[in-house]
């Protein structure tokens, strides 16, 4: 993000700050918003509307969406991280259980999940390049994919020739990269050791994964960690430039929470619920095609409520532990998760809310021919 964008970020905070009522009406008025009534809808004023918000949201969800919410689940194959991140529990200075799959439990983790019926799975490790090779990632992949219509990654930052090797080889056809915060100096402050100590790299990911061939590309800040205004606005601004530099991409954005972790960081910045479901419906509002991810970090009456609103996928039958499928699980968790309803339970709360589960979104494999 340019020192221009962040000086548009600040232009956009002032807008917020002044927002009257009278201003949101308006805003709800209109057939599609801009960058500043997003941010009027950001403010404190539009707490009192955001019934209206959230109706409007979701006439424009099922408009582009139909009735449609893609069930995935995350697959954690190593926790091992050279980072020391205060506030995550892969932190390398956090005592907990490090594990790493071998190819035959990955396999066998493979063989699990697809007994539920999913074949969209996001595969995740720690950031330790060092003991999770490219090599050793290359390699677990390749015991997925065959069994996955769709594979996406959320690891450490890789360069552009690595995305394009994933990509190229149909091994992964997406990747999430959460900034965490785009506060800068912020940033610096929470990543003191370890290579996701640059800010840059990090946030120049998408745009790699995008110029390597990347089918899908999720962003989004780590909510709680600074002013979710600011974020928000910045997540926006991201997000917008991603989607003009590579409009053939399918950009997602995704809100998580902070939850409860190993070690003793408390979030600054608690964002309640209003807000964020304030959050989440004004994104539908001003990127209507693109989709939002819901982690179960929220509670499933967060998780109902949301898809009928803004949400467009979900995770389900989730571990965020090492293994947890069908092995038993040999690495700590990331975070304690709130729905840990499995794929069927998931699948019958999406029906009763009146939406139809979808289990195969992309197929990397049909449309590549491989």
């Amino acid at each position: 993000m340019s020192i221009s964008d962040m000086q548009s970020n600040s232009s956009l905070e002032k807008i917020a700050n002044s927002t009257q009522s009278a201003d949101v009406l308006r805003v709800l008025a209109k057939d599609r918003i801009d960058l500043n009534d997003f941010a009027i809808l950001l403010s404190e004023a539009a707490d009192l509307h955001l019934e209206a918000i959230a109706q409007e949201a979701s006439v424009v969800t099922r408009r582009h969406f139909g009735n449609s919410i893609m069930l995935f689940t995350p697959l954690y194959i190593s926790n091992y991280c050279s980072n020391e991140c205060v506030y995550c529990s892969y932190s390398r200075h956090n005592s907990i259980r490090r594990a790493q799959l071998s190819f035959e439990q990955i396999a066998a983790e493979a063989d699990a999940i697809a007994s539920t019926g999913l074949r969209h799975l996001l595969v995740l490790t720690g950031e330790a390049p060092d003991i999770t090779s490219f090599d050793y990632i290359r390699e677990s992949l390749s015991h997925l994919s065959s069994s996955f219509a769709s594979v996406s990654i959320e690891m450490y930052p890789m360069t552009q020739n690595n995305y394009a090797t994933l990509a190229c080889e149909g091994l992964a056809d997406g990747v999430t990269v959460y900034q965490e915060t785009y506060n800068a100096d912020l940033y610096r402050k929470l990543h003191g050791r370890g290579p996701k100590a640059d800010y840059e790299f990090r946030l120049d990911a998408p745009a790699r994964a995008a110029a390597a061939g990347m089918h899908a590309v999720t962003i989004g800040p780590l909510l709680g960690l600074d002013d979710f205004h600011r974020e928000a606005l910045a997540t926006a601004l991201h997000l917008d430039a991603l989607i003009k530099e590579f409009p053939a991409t399918e950009f997602s954005v995704a809100f998580p929470r902070m939850r409860p972790q190993a070690g003793d960081f408390q979030p600054a910045h608690i964002v309640s619920d209003r807000e964020y479901v304030r959050i989440v419906s004004a994104f539908r509002l001003l990127f209507p095609f693109v989709g939002i991810t819901m982690s179960t970090r929220e509670p499933a009456a967060i998780r109902d409520g949301m898809m009928k609103i803004a949400v467009t996928k979900v995770s389900a039958g989730v571990s965020t532990a090492v293994g947890g499928h069908a092995i038993e699980n040999i690495g700590d968790t990331q975070f304690e998760i709130s729905d840990g309803r499995s794929v069927d339970e998931m699948r019958i709360a999406i029906e009763r809310v009146g939406l139809c589960p979808v289990w195969v979104d992309w197929d990397t494999k049909r449309m590549t021919g491989s």
